[in-house]
């Protein structure tokens, strides 16, 4: 699927708080075709570490009448601040259920305005791809941002009979993302996006 890369907007995002810079990632983000009949969305969360900016991600992808994805697998992340009770809650719900995985994404910083990390379909049922986030623009309200997906490089174990299934995703792999601000959009749908609560700092609860 080809890109079409919007038109620059003049503020840059250098030009952001670095509070906007930390947290912009964070929200609802949406793909969509002319009529809806495609509707990919991003769910994503930040989180302030020792090392830098960590960011964990879950999605909905809505191809004709098939819907896949695990969009509320993170809700109980997103009213904290801080990786260190982002470990405490995953390590948790991990001891609850090993095989459960709570979140498809995994981003860490390249540089200002550009994220990356792993990838998990949950219609394939693997972990093979890398993904990359970018900012195209940061224009308050008319956010914009690029996904780039593929295959990630490594030794790949997959059942016999399913090697396609492990070197090709159900999601598409280069796509433009804008921000969400009317989480109703798609309610038509079927898709219900509640809002993020308010966020709570364990360390600091004032």
């Amino acid at each position: 699927m080809a890109i079409c890369f919007p038109e620059a907007y003049s503020q840059s995002f250098e030009d952001l708080s670095l509070e906007r810079q930390n947290s912009f990632f964070e929200g609802y983000w949406k793909y969509s075709s002319n009529n809806n009949d495609t509707v990919f969305i991003l769910k994503i969360k930040h989180f302030s570490s020792p090392n830098g900016n960590v960011y964990i991600g879950s999605y909905l992808f809505k191809d004709s009448d098939t819907i896949s994805g695990n969009i509320t697998d993170i809700s109980d992340f997103l009213a904290f601040t801080s990786f260190e009770d982002f470990k405490r809650i995953d390590s948790i719900k991990f001891s609850q259920n090993k095989l459960k995985s709570w979140y498809s994404m995994f981003f860490t910083e390249d540089n200002r305005g550009s994220i990356s990390g792993s990838f998990y379909d949950y219609l394939k049922c693997h972990r093979n791809g890398d993904v990359k986030l970018e900012v195209l623009s940061s224009q308050e309200g008319q956010e914009i941002i690029s996904w780039f997906l593929e295959v990630g490089n490594g030794t790949f174990y997959y059942p016999e009979g399913r090697e396609n299934d492990f070197f090709t995703f159900s999601v598409p792999t280069g796509v433009i993302f804008t921000k969400m601000y009317d989480l109703t959009e798609f309610e038509d749908y079927g898709i219900t996006l509640p809002p993020f609560p308010r966020q709570f700092d364990m360390h600091n609860p004032d």
